[in-house]
């Protein structure tokens, strides 16, 4: 997953700074950036992530945390590849993974991976997180697609895993077990103590993982602080550490890459590029799909407003939000999207269907 040495040698001698940046390059930048071995990396967020158990948000800045510590069966690379990670091969019909209907996928399992703490890692794990995103006690941010396209997860033996589905699903390299396998042996004792993992220690200090990286401290308006896994059974990471400061305003963001006190910065206003620049730091404006919005509950399990629930009343509430004006006060002049609300403000829920 991590870009070859020489793909990144000019971001070694400045700091690296992103406009803007999506999720894959920040987190392939990181184990390059140092220019020797136990070298701490800095790395500045100006909102602070919601939980690090990713099946619990959609946030952004939880989400470019996930590649340090949690992986997933498979991830893309910068050709938008499949590359396994916990699996032996990527499934297809002509490897005998995915049935000839297309609703029958077997993932294989690498025989070689384990927990940061020693744990085997097994199809009893992909079960397991399949249980817990799919429990109604788990107030997940997302049950989709594991509620209504996957009528089972089962596991015939350690290393095998078999989805199947209630009709083809194209989309499932992008959605299937992508955010992360989670540690049955760790949390399964909290579900069985208390209903649900809401509440998990795990999700805020994940310190048992399967990735480069384990979660030690998260002090709560400060930082987030990763260290090595130093039984990561894919070698070891460069760095040591990884410090990600939350919650740091654009000011002290940008003062911070100038002063050489950050290494690693997102979003910032265009106008501070030059000042950036000129004190050399490196800045990358890159294509990214991050957006802030509006989005209405329509949840159907009580949660959410009744007059919601009405197709009218969304579109009405779209209708009059002026914005315009909310792009051109709130965001500096450049082309922007002003689609404030959801796509969600516009369609029925499917009778039945999870959480949006």
């Amino acid at each position: 997953m991590f870009p070859e040495e020489d793909d990144i040698s000019c971001a070694k001698s400045a700091p690296f700074l992103s406009l803007l940046l999506p999720a894959m390059l920040v987190l392939t930048m990181i184990p390059m950036a140092a220019s020797a071995q136990g070298k701490t990396v800095v790395i500045d967020l100006v909102q602070e992530p919601d939980t690090l158990n990713p099946y619990y948000s959609n946030m952004w800045f939880s989400q470019i945390l996930k590649d340090l510590y949690l992986l997933g069966a498979w991830s893309y690379n910068d050709k938008v590849e499949l590359m396994p990670r916990l699996l032996t091969e990527i499934p297809s019909v002509d490897n005998g993974g995915i049935n000839e209907d297309g609703t029958v996928i077997t993932l294989k399992l690498r025989d070689d991976i384990w927990w940061s703490d020693g744990e085997p890692i097994t199809s009893a794990d992909f079960v397991f997180t399949y249980e817990m995103v799919t429990a109604p006690s788990n107030a997940v941010s997302t049950r989709d697609p594991y509620d209504l396209f996957i009528t089972s997860v089962e596991a015939p033996d350690a290393l095998t895993v078999v989805v199947t589905f209630s009709e083809p699903y194209a989309p499932w390299p992008a959605r299937l077990f992508i955010d992360g396998i989670l540690p049955k042996h760790i949390l399964e004792p909290v579900f069985d103590a208390e209903g649900t993992i809401d509440g998990a220690e795990w999700n805020r200090r994940p310190n048992v993982t399967s990735g480069p990286f384990v979660a030690t401290e998260w002090e709560s308006g400060s930082h987030i602080l990763f260290e090595r896994n130093e039984n990561w059974f894919d070698g070891s990471a460069t760095l040591d550490s990884i410090y990600v400061r939350v919650g740091v305003d654009d000011q002290a963001q940008i003062a911070d890459l100038v002063a050489g006190n950050a290494d690693i910065g997102t979003f910032f206003e265009p106008d501070a590029i030059p000042v950036l620049e000129e004190a050399g730091v490196r800045v990358v404006v890159v294509a990214s799909g991050f957006n802030e919005g509006v989005f209405f509950n329509i949840r159907q399990d009580g949660t959410g407003h009744p007059a919601l629930q009405d197709l009218n009343v969304r579109r009405a509430l779209a209708m009059a939000y002026d914005r315009f004006t909310i792009v051109s006060e709130l965001f500096p002049p450049q082309p922007r999207s002003q689609q404030l609300l959801g796509w969600h403000a516009f369609r029925q829920p499917r009778p039945g269907s999870a959480p949006l």
